[in-house]
């Protein structure tokens, strides 16, 4: 008996393997496409994370640039004096069209650890919007500190 799928697979896969131009145009429509590229630039981008702290008067304030990470991938902890900013790098990437997703683990996890001393920690912030965070810690005010100084009104000779 005479097996159609085979033959009609046969005569496909031929024409295909046979066919260079046909392949190449496959091949450049998959690497051209929208999603291969913005796969490309974010994993390009995550390589160069910058990330600096700064100290000033009254505050220090951590900016960092984080291309491609979600708020939710974003930890930021005080202990003992240190700043810790801890980044998850898994990207989830989609053409948005069809169920297709590829998860890339774009290598490891990034922290960065910051020394900060004399800090309210009660009241250090952070915003994170358009792929930019900004931590701000505020010093403690050194004059609340200090002891009260006594006024003294009378005194006497002895």
């Amino acid at each position: 008996m005479f097996d159609v799928f085979s033959y009609v697979f046969s005569n496909v896969f031929d024409s295909v393997i046979n066919n260079s131009q046909l392949i190449d145009n496959i091949v450049d429509s998959v690497l051209n496409s929208d999603i291969v590229n913005d796969m490309v630039n974010t994993l390009e981008n995550m390589v160069n994370l910058n990330i600096n702290c700064k100290e000033y008067k009254q505050k220090y304030l951590i900016e960092a640039d984080l291309p491609g990470t979600s708020k939710e991938d974003i930890d930021i902890d005080y202990t003992n004096n240190y700043i810790s900013i801890n980044i998850k790098r898994n990207q989830v990437f989609s053409n948005g069209k069809n169920v297709a997703i590829a998860v890339i683990q774009g290598g490891n996890d990034v922290s960065e650890d910051f020394y900060v001393e004399n800090i309210d920690p009660y009241n250090i912030k952070a915003v994170f919007k358009d792929g930019q965070l900004k931590v701000y810690i505020p010093k403690k005010n050194r004059l609340k500190e200090i002891s009260p100084i006594v006024e003294v009104s009378d005194y006497t000779y002895e």
